[in-house]
Order: C-alpha cells, then sequence, then structure tokens
C-alpha cells in the first residue's frame, strides 16, 4: 500500500457516504513520513504538520503503515519517554485497520493549542468492526 496508486490510509472513511476524490499516499501523507525517515530524526520538527486534524492523518497512516518511530517522534515530547516502540509497532501490525473518521477539529484553542476528535476503526478477531474514539 505504500505505492502512490493506492489512496492514503488516512483518506478511508468506513462511515463516509461517498469517496470521491481521495488523495494518494503519495499526496497526502508519504512527504511527511519521508521527511522523517529519510532525514535525521532531529529534524522531525522542519515537517510539522500545519493543523492538529493533518497530524493526526499522517499518524493513522504511519499505523497502518507501520511506522512506529514516526507515531513516537509525533507524540507530545514530555509523553515521548513513556512510549514503548516495540508495543506500537506491534499493537499496530496485529491490528486489522479499517479507516479514519475526523469528528471535529478546532483548529483553535489558545495561542499554541489545536485539539481533533478522531475513530480510529479496526476489525476485531471475531471480525467485527470496532472504533477508538479519542479527543486529542
Amino acid at each position: 500500500m505504500q505505492t502512490s496508486l493506492h489512496p492514503c490510509p488516512c483518506q478511508t472513511n468506513p462511515t463516509a457516504e461517498t469517496t470521491d476524490a481521495l488523495l494518494s499516499y503519495q499526496d497526502c501523507c508519504q512527504p511527511y513520513h519521508d521527511a522523517f525517515y529519510n532525514d535525521n530524526v532531529d529534524k522531525i520538527d522542519s515537517i510539522r504538520a500545519e493543523s492538529a486534524q493533518r497530524l493526526m492523518r499522517t499518524r493513522y497512516s504511519a499505523f497502518v503503515l507501520i511506522k512506529p518511530e514516526y507515531i513516537a517522534k509525533t507524540t507530545l515530547p514530555a509523553q515521548q519517554s513513556l512510549l514503548d516502540i516495540k508495543a506500537i509497532e506491534t499493537w499496530a501490525t496485529e491490528t486489522d485497520w479499517a479507516g479514519l473518521e475526523i469528528v471535529e477539529h478546532t483548529p483553535k484553542l489558545g495561542k499554541r493549542h489545536a485539539q481533533v476528535e478522531f475513530k480510529a476503526f479496526y476489525i476485531k478477531p471475531d471480525g467485527e468492526q470496532a472504533a477508538h474514539h479519542e479527543l486529542s
């Protein structure tokens, strides 16, 4: 799914009624991921997402495409030392991701804060669809 011929993982929304004009991975999240993995990890600041929604989309795609270092480095700095990269990788690998829904995006909660509410859908082992619902 890492070629430009496929829609970006963050573009899959199982609750959407229509699916027109999906962006390819190449035109959506790949530039953020590539900048992180092709540059020095310390340069992550130069590829900041322009909104909380964009950041969440790149992080969801990183889970689908199993890029745990990207997920860890784009977590709040105060929380990064608490993360287990191997556990993130295991969860990303073992999860059957089904799509992302941005429920609400509040671009300005103050000078330096924004908020995004999202649902990351996945398929449980019994075949039932479930969602990780978060306000971040």
